[in-house]
């Protein structure tokens, strides 16, 4: 047995000796304006940080973009609001707290050198700002992806440099910096003309994520292409994996496709594309992306790739989104909407789901075993529990506390009293380890399908170098919290005594086994009526407490 699947078992171990203290809850915050959350971070004090973008009118009329970050503590409310920017768009894509308490934010501008900047932001732990600086970038320069998917960052511990993605010349670009922020290298990436495509192919990033151990980074997203023997040459997408050494310089780049075609199999035309990604402690890879299962515009499923640390796949799935009843619905992973579950030694993706007849969103969470079959799914945003509250969908994802569920961030509308009504709102889910957040959520299901197939890429960097200080504040702004529902604890133990295995709350085939073993070696957990016998009374209370199902 090697360290990929000893590790999930001394976790759960580990986990069962545990006790949950976290609250779970959906909660809003309302402001004036339009806004919403792209991303979030779990923070010291067991609350989150949230950043994405607020709308607002200029004297003229016109409609622009600021960063906006919230703060809210372990409970959901939230305490501090801050907006940054200038005369024109800008957008803040991805936050990340610092050791100090404190958070960098990483997003794209067209306020100050219209077209070329890619934001880093410091604030201290009362969220002022520290310093400021802008990149050569290129706003929206990603061709592939839509919506664009805006930079992402990770943090190289224990010193903190930063690395983060962007595009310019039409090419995706990685920087590293120091914490403060002055770049030690920053390189452009060209796939050159490869044989059986026309052309050199397009590529673009959406999440990066370092590997602590060996201080190398991965980077995810889609490559453009079109083959030459296709009678009529088509574009066609795949997701990517790249990493890089210390120096930015190609490790390796594969592409992954799925190519089983849903409605002409003789001629494969299946999009994928890479969304986000995280490292587990091992080194293995965990990605999340989207297909359309070659029926574009019609189908949309959620990819996911497990590989080695050498960019071969361990597993890989995708996976059709449907109601409880078969409804078939459309879905995919936001991006940079993937985190590693230490606790479970599992991935949880976030993203949005639609209904194929009313086209309304909702987000989902979804948490799968080890071998990437679904634990559950949960979509949040359905039927209103306190008030009038439009589908929400989902951005991004955070692990919980150290014992207790998950932080999802997006944005909703609500129809608030004046001045709020209409607004679209920052929207913040708090799950327990079951997906359960106490409101608005309704279980679905994510149909695993058949695996997936990588190929090798050659990929060239070209290096880059200048950057800008901006002395633009942050700026605090007021905000209005609507709690949808709050519970004060988050329960993770055994709901009846048939639920004998991880996860908590949920009733499936691994309490069978759990019970099974312990019922013929006569364990303790086999012996449910504490009589000291393992007999048919035992098998009878954990038929009924299985039944009986979980409230």
């Amino acid at each position: 047995m090697n360290a990929h699947s000893i590790i999930p078992a001394a976790a759960a171990l580990a986990l069962a000796a545990g006790a949950a203290t976290a609250q779970y809850y959906q909660v809003e915050l309302a402001t004036v304006d339009d806004e919403g959350s792209l991303s979030i971070d779990q923070t010291m004090d067991g609350g989150f940080v949230t950043a994405g973008w607020r709308k607002v009118a200029d004297p003229t009329g016109i409609f622009n973009r600021d960063f906006y970050i919230a703060k809210h503590d372990k409970n959901g409310n939230f305490q501090w609001l801050r907006v940054w920017g200038g005369p024109d768009d800008d957008c803040a894509y991805s936050v990340r707290q610092t050791n100090d308490g404190g958070y960098i934010v990483a997003g794209e501008s067209l306020s100050f050198v219209p077209g070329l900047e890619l934001i880093l932001l410091r604030l201290d732990p009362s969220g002022n700002t520290m310093w400021a600086r802008a990149y050569p970038h290129i706003v929206s320069g990603d061709i592939i992806h839509a919506p664009h998917p805006g930079v992402s960052l990770d943090l190289l511990e224990p010193n903190e440099e930063i690395i983060v993605t962007g595009h310019v010349g039409g090419n995706p670009t990685l920087l590293f910096t120091d914490p403060m922020g002055l770049p030690f290298w920053q390189f452009q990436y060209f796939i050159p003309p490869v044989p059986d495509f026309e052309g050199p192919p397009f590529h673009a990033f959406t999440d990066v994520a370092f590997d602590q151990n060996e201080r190398t980074a991965v980077v995810s997203g889609t490559v453009l292409y079109r083959l030459l023997q296709d009678p009529t040459p088509a574009p066609r997408e795949d997701a990517i994996l790249m990493k890089v050494d210390p120096g930015g310089i190609p490790l390796w780049y594969f592409h992954y496709d799925w190519p089983f075609d849903r409605d002409t199999p003789d001629e494969p035309n299946v999009a994928e594309f890479g969304h986000g990604l995280d490292i587990a402690p091992d080194g293995f890879i965990y990605s999340a992306g989207r297909t359309d299962f070659g029926r574009p515009n019609w189908d949309d499923g959620v990819i996911m790739i497990v590989t080695d640390p050498g960019g071969v796949p361990f597993l890989t799935m995708r996976y059709q989104p449907l109601e409880i009843d078969g409804r078939i619905l459309r879905g995919y992973p936001g991006y940079a909407s993937i985190e590693f579950d230490r606790r479970f030694w599992t991935p949880v993706v976030a993203g949005t789901i639609f209904d194929i007849d009313t086209f309304a969103p909702n987000a989902f969470l979804m948490l799968t075993d080890p071998m990437l079959m679904p634990f559950w799914v949960n979509a949040y945003g359905d039927t209103p529990a306190s008030g009038p509250v439009w589908p929400t969908w989902g951005e991004s994802v955070a692990i919980g506390d150290a014992t207790c569920g998950w932080g999802l961030a997006g944005r909703a509308e609500h129809q608030a009293p004046p001045p709020f009504l209409g607004a679209g709102d920052n929207y913040l889910v708090k799950t327990e380890d079951n997906g359960v957040s106490g409101c608005l959520e309704r279980p679905i299901m994510m149909a695993p399908e058949m695996p997936g197939i990588e190929r090798m890429l050659p990929v060239e960097p070209f290096p880059i170098f200048e950057f800008i200080d901006l002395p633009e504040p942050a700026r605090p702004v007021m905000g209005q919290q609507f709690v949808h529902c709050h519970y004060p604890t988050c329960y993770t133990g055994p709901c009846n005594l048939a639920d004998l295995a991880q996860l908590w709350g949920v009733l499936d085939l691994s309490d069978v086994n759990a019970f099974i073993s312990a019922f013929v070696n006569q364990t303790p957990a086999g012996d449910l009526n504490n009589d000291g016998i393992w007999d048919l009374s035992d098998i009878g209370l954990f038929i009924s407490n299985f039944n009986a199902g979980c409230p």
